[in-house]
């Protein structure tokens, strides 16, 4: 590191491929915390009433949050994989990277 760099974070110490796919799950997990609370907030198929007669609301409350956040997380890195560009070279390596190529 030289002396004037500024220190990189541990997320762009990161492997490119690895951001790509933590931003993906990011995204995903956040609209379905959104769809959960959604589907509780709008009472869709009388489930808020169901939780407000529970004895113990969260802890369902929570498992739905948690399997709509893995189900949705899921699917948006299935989605960033599968529409990376398949006809072309797809280099997610650091451009540093590209200079150790010098001694082919």
């Amino acid at each position: 590191m030289d002396r004037f760099e500024r220190p990189r974070s541990v997320y762009q110490r990161m492997p490119q491929l690895l951001r790509f796919l933590l931003r993906h799950l990011a995204f995903g997990v956040s609209v379905g915390v959104a769809f959960a609370s959604l589907v509780v907030l709008t009472n869709t198929a009388g489930l808020n009433d169901l939780l407000s007669a529970d004895e113990h609301p969260y802890v369902a409350i929570f498992m739905l949050n948690v399997m709509c956040a893995l189900t949705f997380g899921s699917l948006a890195m299935g989605i960033g994989v599968m529409t990376l560009p398949w006809g072309e070279i797809c280099d997610m390596r650091e451009r540093k990277d590209d200079d150790d190529k010098s001694g082919e």
